[in-house]
């Protein structure tokens, strides 16, 4: 799993870091969510090689978490698919 971690105390971030990779987890930074909001998509997994607690039927569940956590209506947009089309329509030949 590659995991964006936003968070603006370094330290905290390291520990965080440290404890996913100790677990086979694959990492990078974003000093806050300001500036990583643009740079950041859901992804997954679906190979069927990774168990996870939840599958794609409860990814609405991130939307309310978003909700209750204040993000706005365009932050969440670009959570949730936005930011990854704009990175397709930029990557992709015309």
């Amino acid at each position: 799993m590659n995991v964006l971690i936003i968070e603006d105390n370094i330290d905290i971030a390291t520990n965080i870091a440290e404890h996913l990779e100790s677990k086979g987890h694959s990492t990078d930074f974003a000093q806050n969510g300001i500036l990583g909001i643009n740079h950041v998509a859901l992804g997954s997994d679906f190979d069927g090689n990774v168990q996870m607690p939840f599958d794609v039927s409860n990814m609405s569940l991130i939307t309310q978490e978003l909700i209750l956590a204040s993000y706005t209506k365009q932050e969440i947009q670009k959570i949730t698919g936005q930011n990854v089309i704009c990175l397709l329509k930029n990557s992709l030949p015309n």
